[in-house]
């Protein structure tokens, strides 16, 4: 249906990860954690151009980008709070 068709999960942010990120050297399961499961980290980009599908084992590095998906007020709630800088910012 256009319904099902236009039903959109979530929104996307790009968002790097600053050194004084309390969440450098922690999990990507303790970042989506913090999200109470309404975010989750889709990609993490290093290295200005390698692009990972990242496992939630893996420790974040100060100036990763990540791709974040959730609904708004989450993103909000993590990116503030984890410290994260927006893409435009």
């Amino acid at each position: 249906s256009m319904d099902a068709a236009f039903n959109i999960k979530g929104y996307m942010a790009e968002a790097s990860l600053p050194a004084d990120s309390p969440f450098v050297g922690k999990t990507v399961a303790e970042l989506e954690a913090f999200g109470e499961g309404d975010v989750e980290v889709a990609t993490i980009i290093r290295e200005r151009f390698r692009r990972y599908t990242p496992a939630s084992h893996w420790t974040l590095n100060a100036n990763d980008i990540l791709l974040l998906e959730g609904e708004p007020d989450a993103l909000e709630r993590v990116v503030v709070q984890a410290k994260l800088k927006l893409g435009d910012e």
